[in-house]
């Protein structure tokens, strides 16, 4: 039970992160197009 409630958790955090380095590169892409067209 305690084994179960730690892999929820720990698949809570790796989801954040994983949707924290898309986020993070989206917001790169938008910004260097930016540049680019400046």
């Amino acid at each position: 039970m305690v084994l179960e409630i730690r892999v929820m958790q720990i698949n809570k955090i790796m989801l954040q992160s994983i949707m924290m380095g898309i986020f993070l590169s989206v917001l790169q892409e938008i910004s260097l197009q930016k540049i680019v067209k400046g």
